[in-house]
């Protein structure tokens, strides 16, 4: 299934890692008339910019509707609205997931684009490959800088993209551009493709199964995605909930400060204390949570003990959510995954609408370079999808293997990475304007060496 019609405007959506690499590989492929990436933030990086001109407000983490909203859109008639700044009635994120003190868990030459390989700067030891936060955004503003010799493409910062719709051959974007003077620029845009890469690490995702965590105090309710520094910690007893990066990373972050820290995790049989650290206690999950008059709240556990928190902190992880594509496909994502996408990229109904950068693996970067190469050949005509028919039992079976789970976009590392062939078979094989790399043998035992630590990575606490 190849094109009827040349793609000649394509629209990137989001300025992080995905982005980086779609605008960079699209470009390369020198086939489009324009190419305009939109990032609603004041400066490209994504998660890794931690550098947030606006912050985001405290909320209800449990609340409905944190998730799926309808977009609030106004009327106008013209292609341009500009009217005073208006604050949304529904919660959005603006400022970045990422946190002082993170660190990157892939080595460095699994997690950098294929053409740049090396970090600005490593932490120690230095042999490990690992950096931190700040080198890995300076990285890809250096990167975002290879284009800069390019025609035909255009950032636009502060602009959030609020509605995509399309009529016919056209998609359409209802765009806001947050201005200067405090107003903001509402207007219209068409383009024949639309590259949605905005990374998953958005919407927090509260597990909201425990009876009685309804009823909590939402003041006592934190999740990692609104950790700055750990100063609200000082002297209090909190329990953290979660074991994977995001979990160790608060516990390491907190436990210096805290009275006690308790880090709770379902595979945990019973409570242990840390051989590590002298504050720290793992429990098994929660049984339920009680509010209690005094403001703190009240954890049993799986275990039968009871433990009276200061604060709950979720590292549990994030939800999917697109709410620009209500209108498009109000079925478009589980919040686990999205609907009907072939290899993770093309949507299959309609394969000019694109998605790039899912995956979650040991190969980060990489795995996302491949979505876009074979997303730009494509687009190019130089690519072809196998039949709808075929499309739509590969993800039937991927929904099948594994239900609506966070799993779903998973590189399992015991995978011997079929999705990569099908996506290079995509593509029309290896070589081309930019050519598919092949992971070495170093790079393999990189692989092996991450999912070991991974698996380790509770017994650092």
């Amino acid at each position: 299934m190849r094109l009827d019609r040349p793609v000649k405007t394509i629209a990137i959506i989001g300025g992080g890692p995905s982005g980086a690499i779609a605008l960079n590989t699209l470009l390369e492929e020198g086939e489009f008339e324009e190419i305009v990436l939109f990032e609603r933030r004041d400066q490209l990086g994504g998660i890794w910019n931690l550098n947030d001109s606006k912050s985001d407000s405290a909320l209800n983490l449990t609340a409905e509707g944190v998730k799926d909203y309808s977009p609030n859109i106004p009327v106008f008639e013209s292609n341009e609205l500009i009217r005073e700044g208006h604050d949304s009635p529904h919660q959005k994120f603006y400022g970045t997931a990422g946190y002082p003190g993170m660190r990157t868990n892939v080595t460095e030459d699994l997690m950098t684009f294929s053409d740049d390989t090396k970090w600005p700067r490593l932490i120690p030891p230095e042999e490990a490959g690992f950096t931190n936060a700040e080198a890995v955004h300076a990285y890809l503003l250096k990167y975002f800088e290879k284009v800069k010799s390019k025609a035909n493409y255009k950032i636009e910062l502060q602009t959030s993209v609020e509605e995509v719709t399309k009529a016919g051959d056209k998609f359409q974007l209802v765009l806001k551009k947050d201005l200067s003077d405090g107003k903001e620029r509402w207007y219209k845009q068409q383009f024949d493709a639309v590259i949605i890469a905005p990374g998953n690490f958005n919407v927090p995702f509260i597990p909201t199964k425990y009876p009685g965590i309804l009823d909590v105090n939402k003041d006592v309710l934190f999740h990692s995605r609104f950790y700055k520094n750990n100063k609200q910690f000082t002297n209090k007893t909190v329990l953290v909930v979660g074991s994977r990066v995001s979990g160790v990373d608060m516990v390491k972050l907190i436990s210096p400060v805290a009275k006690e820290l308790y880090i709770s995790h379902r595979s945990t049989p019973s409570t242990i204390k840390s051989q590590n650290l002298s504050n720290v206690w793992k429990k098994p999950d929660i049984s339920k949570v009680e509010q209690r008059d005094d403001g703190k709240v009240s954890v049993q556990f799986k275990d039968d003990t009871e433990v009276v928190f200061d604060y709950i902190v979720f590292a549990t992880g994030y939800q999917l959510s697109f709410p620009f594509l209500k209108k498009f496909d109000p079925d478009f994502t589980t919040g686990n995954r999205i609907n009907n996408l072939y290899l993770h990229t093309f949507y299959t109904p309609d394969p000019l609408l694109i998605s790039i950068g899912l995956y979650v693996s040991s190969l980060s970067y990489r795995a996302f370079e491949y979505q876009a190469i074979t997303a730009a050949r494509f687009l190019s005509g130089k690519g072809e999808l196998p039949s709808k028919e075929e499309q739509q039992k590969w993800y039937n079976d991927r929904v099948d293997q594994y239900g609506d789970s966070k799993d779903f976009y998973f590189l399992n590392f015991d995978e011997n990475l079929d999705i990569f062939d099908e996506l290079i078979n995509v593509g029309g094989g290896i070589e081309g304007k930019r050519r598919y790399f092949v992971l070495t043998e170093d790079q393999h035992r990189s692989r092996e060496a991450a999912r070991r630590r991974l698996e380790g990575l509770a017994d650092t606490i």
